[in-house]
């Protein structure tokens, strides 16, 4: 499931408060299953660094939003001066 999460992150997907709460929980547990050493800072910087991600994200789709709406305006206009002329 970390996996699966991380890579939708990575896609671009948005992902919920709870999944991205899981998402560092099964992270953490692989590590754990593999017995790697990992100090808890280094999960932490992982936690920012995907929690940034996903505000990256969010910042990117509203403003592609913002760019839909004005294209919807532009088109709109278009469409006024070409029933004008």
């Amino acid at each position: 499931m970390a996996l699966s999460l991380t890579k939708r992150l990575v896609k671009g997907s948005s992902i919920t408060a709870e999944e991205h709460d899981q998402n560092l929980t099964d992270i953490e547990t692989l590590v754990n299953a593999l017995e790697v050493n990992v100090s808890e800072e280094d999960v932490d910087a992982l936690a920012i660094r995907v929690t940034t991600a996903e505000g990256d994200i969010d910042d990117l789709e509203s403003g592609q939003s913002s760019n839909d709406g004005e294209l919807a305006d532009h088109e709109t206009r278009i469409s006024d001066n070409e029933t004008h002329v």
